[in-house]
């Protein structure tokens, strides 16, 4: 599937660009035969038209005639020569592209291979450490319960803290593997377009709330507030979609201690066209606004969130990333010690509704 969608990327952009070679050459032919035809035809003969109109040789010549032979010897003859550059050019160019775009689609298999590769290598220890630690904390459990001396206790509560530490980091690393081979992917795989009605893009909305791994759920108010009709519909990937809400909808809880999350789905009309509108709105703590061009850039950290709060940093990164794949807009609007509200705008919203 991964192969597959890597060769259709590389066809279609040696298509595209053959395309506009073909372009590009059908006009330069085109202007050159018109300017071609013009000399051979309309001025030469606006030149020897009175000699061949003259008493003498009319009488042996229909000029005229000769003339419309003329013209339509010398098109023909353009038309067989512009045909002939045409394919030349457009085999040649696309030769070309095709020797050009080796290269990269080499190193491409290559990038793609290491990061499958590297995913098999570390999530296979992880896999088995996560394992053996949950058997730990299993066993641990089971010992606490039937333990009586205090001291045992202790000792097995502390045991437990550290498998609890273990499978939290491990969690994390998981997590972030998951993160940096997905952006590495953005651009190459995951990237299937198909029709997401509203109704699809709320229920992705509410998996992301539910699978969140917090105790805030009593302080932080969270709600939808979905203006669409459900059957209305984009043109997106739910992989993309899924990527897009655990990320923002996380961290909106994350860095909110109180008060609320909210998500709305709203529709607007921009040059007759109609568009989805996204955003995500908490009452955190906030982003310093002079750090707010920088806070979606790869591994980029608020300075008032760097200790108090874990993370990579990548995750606002890869939402950037998607969005920009889609050629959607991403802004992040943000008061330090109030609220944030990220808004990913210029969807387009199919104005038909799937039957």
């Amino acid at each position: 599937m991964i192969k597959k969608t890597r060769q259709n990327l590389f066809t279609s952009t040696r298509l595209k660009l053959d395309l506009i070679a073909a372009i590009f050459v059908f006009v330069i032919l085109g202007s050159f035969s018109f300017v071609v035809y013009s000399l051979l035809t309309q001025d030469i003969i606006y030149q020897i038209a009175p000699v061949f109109r003259s008493d003498e040789i009319a009488y042996y010549v229909d000029a005229e005639e000769l003339f419309q032979n003329l013209r339509e010897q010398t098109i023909f003859l353009l038309i067989v020569s512009d045909i002939i550059i045409f394919v030349v050019s457009v085999t040649l160019f696309d030769r070309l592209v095709k020797k050009m775009l080796e290269p990269i689609e080499y190193i491409t298999n290559v990038q793609t291979k290491f990061a499958s590769n590297l995913s098999h290598e570390l999530r296979t220890p992880l896999s088995v450490i996560n394992m053996r630690a949950e058997i730990l904390s299993s066993k641990i459990e089971k010992a606490e319960k039937i333990e009586k001396d205090e001291d045992a206790k202790r000792k097995l509560e502390e045991a437990k803290e550290g498998t609890e530490v273990i499978l939290k980091e491990i969690s994390g690393m998981t997590n972030l593997i998951d993160d940096l081979l997905f952006e590495a992917r953005i651009k190459y795989v995951e990237n299937k377009q198909e029709n997401v009605t509203v109704a699809e893009i709320v229920e992705v909305i509410e998996k992301s709330y539910r699978n969140l791994e917090n105790k805030k759920h009593e302080l932080v108010k969270f709600s939808i507030d979905n203006k669409l009709k459900p059957n209305k519909h984009i043109k997106a990937s739910s992989i993309h979609l899924e990527r897009i809400f655990n990320n923002v909808i996380s961290n909106s809880f994350k860095y909110t201690n109180s008060g609320e999350v909210k998500v709305s789905l709203s529709e607007y009309k921009s040059l007759g066209k109609r568009y989805l509108k996204i955003e995500v709105f908490d009452t955190g703590i906030g982003i310093k606004k002079e750090e707010l061009p920088k806070i979606s850039e790869r591994f980029y950290r608020g300075k008032n969130v760097e200790e108090e709060f874990s993370g990579t940093g990548i995750g606002l990164s890869i939402v950037n990333g998607i969005v920009h794949s889609n050629n959607w807009s991403f802004v992040i609007q943000s008061e330090e010690g109030k609220n944030t509200r990220i808004v990913i705008s210029k969807i387009p919203l199919n104005e038909d509704s799937l039957e």
